[in-house]
């Protein structure tokens, strides 16, 4: 039986959405999609998401709560033995 995972971002550019909150990802952030504009020195993501009524913000992700998205917003999964 394989169970699909979702990935973590990997690089730079990649479209992500909040999964969780926790460490500098606040709860009202759960949902937002944003893009990876770094990683800091530890491999943390940095992400700046914004729009639609939401400020511009850039926050940076120790707590792996940022996800892949597709460019259609759906999870990106790789399936695992």
């Amino acid at each position: 039986m394989s169970l699909a995972q979702i990935l973590y971002p990997t690089e730079v550019g990649q479209r992500v959405r909040a999964s969780s909150y926790g460490g500098k990802v606040r709860r009202y952030h759960v949902g937002l999609i944003g893009t990876v504009v770094r990683f800091t020195a530890a491999g943390n993501p940095v992400v700046t998401f914004g729009g639609e009524g939401v400020a511009e913000t850039t926050v940076t992700d120790t707590t792996n709560c940022f996800r892949r998205i597709t460019d259609t917003g759906m999870w990106v999964r790789e399936e695992s033995a």
